[in-house]
């Protein structure tokens, strides 16, 4: 005869070693069924950052291009100013 205290930690061990004999049947058939899944994870996880990546880049080169504008205009108006404040003397 089992001792009442004794009777939860045996079903818990019972529930523990068929939980892993569940999980050492099953993991090679989850093994074939994921793999595909996470690979083709992986490979869209790729093509999406090199997406990013080019869009990321054009940007730059817009804002870049966008900066120097902007700096040549200053420039310009710099230089007409000093033009315009030379033509007064």
């Amino acid at each position: 005869m089992i001792p009442p205290f004794m009777s939860p930690l045996i079903s818990w061990y019972a529930s523990l070693a068929t939980t892993y004999v569940v999980g050492l049947v099953t993991a090679p058939y989850v093994a074939v069924l994921v793999n595909p899944l996470l690979r083709g994870t992986v490979k869209t996880t790729i093509r999406i950052s090199s997406e990013v990546k080019k869009l990321a880049t054009e940007a730059v080169e817009d804002f870049q291009d966008i900066a120097a504008e902007a700096n040549a205009e200053f420039a310009a108006a710099e230089v007409e100013s000093q033009d315009s404040g030379a033509d007064r003397r």
